[in-house]
């Protein structure tokens, strides 16, 4: 009788666009906080030409409240899309030899703890303000700006490991023009770090903010990638399904549906 109630399954159904919404905000609420903070603290004389930084523009007044609204948004959004993530590679993985699954799931993991670091690390920065303890804040936008690259870099990695093992459930070319694109992004935003870094250093702060920018560009459209470019495996179009029964007793099968394809509900645990 246990057994048969461990195996019970319940199921739950969940429109794409929905299982989508975590992303897409993560892909616009940071764009939405800049655009509106910039012009404010460009107003009120804490931005200029010579120092614009993002820390300055949302340091004090208005555009502080603006800051910690956006970046909290973001942070619980980045967090959402890397579970989901996290869980999609774990399933497309079961299609992998047992040494090389084990592989990608040590990555897996490790991307998704960068992730977790880069998610505090933006509530950090919105919680210290530059002007209020500027080491703390520093220190918190360090692990924001790195735990989001390196998370990056593991994914761009994770795509590429996938696409050689031609684990995603697409014969197009859509996953490799996608992948070249984040690897570009990787790129600049590896170039915008290390030149940025420089130049804070050595007292270039024009310079310096300019690299900022751009490292925070390229990452807002990394997930832009994702949501634009209709990556294959993408998390719309998976089923995901836990077959080992939790602590709980039983299983629970998250089913995640394309928006023009209800049919996906009625497939087998596992199956694309």
């Amino acid at each position: 009788m246990a057994d048969s109630a461990a195996q019970q399954t319940s199921q739950l159904v969940v429109p794409s666009r929905w299982a989508k919404a975590p992303l897409l905000i993560l892909c616009c609420a940071p764009l939405a906080t800049v655009t509106v903070t910039y012009p404010m603290a460009l107003a009120d004389g804490r931005v200029d030409s010579g120092h614009f930084f993002i820390s300055s523009s949302i340091d004090q007044g208005v555009e502080k409240r603006v800051g910690v609204i956006g970046l909290g948004i973001s942070s619980l959004a980045l967090a959402l899309v890397a579970l989901q993530r996290y869980t999609e590679m774990t399933l497309l993985a079961q299609r992998l030899p047992q040494e090389v699954s084990l592989r990608l799931h040590c990555m897996n993991r490790i991307a998704l703890g960068c992730a977790f670091v880069s998610a505090f690390g933006m509530l950090g920065v919105s919680a210290f303000n530059v002007s209020y303890r500027y080491v703390v804040h520093y220190t918190f936008a360090f692990a924001g700006f790195h735990g989001l690259f390196a998370y990056c870099l593991i994914q761009t990695w994770i795509d590429r490991f996938m696409l050689s093992h031609n684990s995603f459930c697409s014969s197009s070319s859509k996953p490799t023009t996608s992948h070249r694109c984040r690897v570009g992004l990787c790129c600049m935003s590896t170039l915008g770090i290390i030149v940025g870094t420089t130049t804070f250093n050595l007292g270039y702060l024009p310079a310096a903010a300019l690299c900022e920018l751009l490292v925070f560009g390229t990452q807002i459209l990394y997930f832009w990638t994702w949501l634009l470019l209709s990556r294959a495996g993408d998390a719309k179009e998976v089923c995901i399904s836990h077959v080992s029964p939790p602590l709980a007793g039983f299983a629970v099968q998250l089913t995640v549906m394309r928006a023009d394809d209800h049919r996906t509900a009625e497939k087998q645990p596992g199956e694309c």
